[in-house]
């Protein structure tokens, strides 16, 4: 039997779901069934992919005339173009709606990709919420959607970004495929154990961990006040571990509620897992989520989580009093509330952590990677 070649196609590889992803699939593919490459506009940083995995950057040698943004586009689609059809996967996986779209267009116009499955990470009516009185918004949800329809099967890392799918996009409910993302926790459990060192993690304080992008989506102002009122009933540490266009805001709000003695914002990090092992309780304040690695990460090193209940995938993969806590109404004095909950109890600490860990072992990477396997073998039949 002739292996499956398969091509994922993702824009950049960096410290993102779409990095955690194709690296799962490039380790734990079948390689007796599969041949697994990566398309990408930028070469990944090194070490990002195993050494064998087949890698082609259409970013090389750019000529100075495509610098200008739409004509550096044409260049890029002409590559895509070219690649796929110069190696003839046969099924191309897109990540990140707008290469998904491009890739979708090209295959109804010239058949290439052959066969296209998409995904979509995120709850999108929600990221797109602050632009949808614009035409051009609800131009390019109905044209998502429409493509989106098109394809051999679209995967969704949660109900709830199914669910937006069809009531929102008009997707079918039957192209689409929820497979979990996928964790490879034997490496979350070697890089946790590095070492962390700050004046402000030395002692015995509580621990509070944030791991994200620092934008509205990710909603650390709510953190940061909820922190302020915990300050004058614990003696407690917050670490933020990310960056992002609103950092500057977050360092504001900070210093406006004079607790910046206790705050460490370590910006981007290649290694979050160091982080979590020192927590003492991972908060993870998102507005909306289509998924949360940093909830699921949490969880594997054994520390409970609390999200908000209508938050969307973060509220799929914890349970609530089992293994972290939801809270309903995320607004400062809940969330405080819900955090004391946990710093004061350490046998509810303690008994969620172990929960925690055994609910993390669901979306390991040797259970989840099959489930790509079955998608992209009926879609190859397609």
């Amino acid at each position: 039997m002739n292996k499956l070649k398969v091509c994922y196609a993702v824009p950049h590889l960096g410290y993102r779901g779409t990095t955690r992803i194709a690296q799962c699939l490039a380790r734990f593919l079948d390689p007796a069934a599969f041949e697994f490459s990566v398309l990408t506009f930028r070469a990944p940083p090194k070490n990002t992919l195993p050494r064998e995995t087949h890698v082609f950057d259409i970013s090389h040698h750019m000529p100075t005339w495509s610098q200008v943004r739409r004509v550096k586009s044409s260049v890029y689609a002409h590559r895509v173009h070219r690649t796929l059809r110069k190696e003839a996967p046969d099924v191309v996986i897109g990540d990140v709606t707008w290469l998904c779209n491009a890739l979708a267009a090209s295959r109804l116009l010239t058949r290439v990709p052959r066969r296209l499955v998409v995904r979509m990470g995120n709850i999108k009516s929600q990221a797109w919420a602050e632009e949808e009185r614009s035409t051009g918004a609800r131009i390019h949800r109905w044209i998502t959607g429409v493509l989106f329809s098109r394809v051999e099967g679209v995967i969704v890392p949660s109900n709830a970004v199914k669910q937006d799918l069809v009531s929102c996009f008009g997707v079918p409910e039957g192209r689409i495929f929820t497979i979990p993302n996928p964790i490879d926790l034997a490496q979350v459990s070697t890089m946790a154990q590095e070492t962390v060192e700050h004046p402000l993690l030395q002692g015995e304080p509580a621990i509070i961990v944030a791991v994200g992008a620092m934008n509205n989506q990710k909603n650390h102002a709510l953190l940061i006040r909820a922190f302020g009122l915990l300050q004058e009933k614990k003696d407690v540490r917050l670490v933020l571990v990310g960056d992002g266009p609103e950092r500057p805001q977050v360092e504001k709000l900070v210093k406006e509620l004079g607790v910046s003695k206790d705050v460490w914002i370590t910006g981007h990090r290649d290694n979050p897992y160091k982080y979590l092992a020192q927590a003492t309780v991972l908060v993870h304040p998102a507005k909306w989520e289509g998924f949360g690695y940093a909830v699921l990460e949490a969880m594997a090193c054994g520390v409970p989580v609390i999200a908000g209940a209508n938050s969307g995938g973060p509220a799929e993969i914890v349970r609530d009093e089992v293994d972290g806590l939801l809270v309903r109404d995320m607004s400062p004095e809940p969330l405080a509330e819900a955090i004391l909950t946990l710093l004061d109890d350490e046998g509810l600490r303690t008994a969620m952590g172990k929960n925690a860990i055994d609910r993390a072992s669901e979306y390991d990477a040797q259970r989840i990677v099959p489930m790509y396997e079955r998608v992209i073998v009926r879609c190859a039949r397609c």
